[in-house]
């Protein structure tokens, strides 16, 4: 389909012009649709979305889970870290933090802190079933959202065997990559954050997001 819009752009003749000049006029085109063809991104395959999303499961659980099973009423310092930077992300929106009893950790807005998941959805309505669908299959789930690139994504903390909190998020498959290459940089940065922050593992009575 595109081959053939390019085909026939290339047969374009304006008015006046004739010879070179519409030879020239053609050629532009043509190769101005070749060059959106060739720099346009290609589709993620939904085997490498897969390795992305569990991907992200395993740096989620290494950030959060220790948290989770310390105490699953109060958020802790180093959970809060993470997940105020993941929020601050670019590629992230409506992110919410979820315990085991589907009461929210975090979300950025404080008044939603400690709230049971069904009040919380009548607050901030969800637009799909991912959340519900990662604590049944205890795997990272991906859904569309409307007809768009936008993405609703859950991924469950596994601890000791079972769900012990869900993060839930939109983005799109093309984001999800450099998701995984900051929770790398995160990581490799939390020794320096726990010498701003000696007693990371406590909880946090009064954590609110931003």
């Amino acid at each position: 389909m595109i081959a053939h819009t390019a085909l026939n752009a290339s047969r374009i003749e304006r008015p006046g012009q004739s010879g070179q000049g519409a030879y020239m006029a053609r050629t532009q085109i043509a190769f101005t649709i070749g060059i959106a063809l060739l720099t346009a991104p290609l589709p993620i395959s939904a085997e490498e979305v897969g390795k992305s999303l569990d991907a992200l499961k395993a740096a989620f659980e290494v950030e959060l889970a220790s948290g989770l099973g310390r105490t699953q009423s109060a958020i802790t310092m180093n959970e809060y870290n993470f997940i105020s930077a993941l929020n601050a992300q670019p590629t992230v929106f409506q992110l919410v933090f979820l315990n085991k009893y589907g009461e929210v950790r975090w979300y950025r807005d404080p008044a939603q802190i400690t709230k049971p998941y069904d009040y919380f959805v009548q607050a901030v309505k969800q637009p799909t079933d991912a959340i519900e669908t990662a604590f049944a299959k205890i795997q990272p789930v991906s859904k569309p959202v409307g007809h768009g690139k936008t993405r609703h994504i859950a991924i469950p903390v596994v601890f000791h065997g079972e769900v012990s909190g869900i993060v839930s998020f939109q983005s799109e498959d093309d984001a999800l990559t450099s998701l995984v290459s900051f929770c790398g940089t995160y990581r490799q940065n939390r020794a320096e954050m726990r010498k701003v922050h000696p007693k990371a593992e406590q909880p946090l009575k009064n954590a609110v997001g931003d």
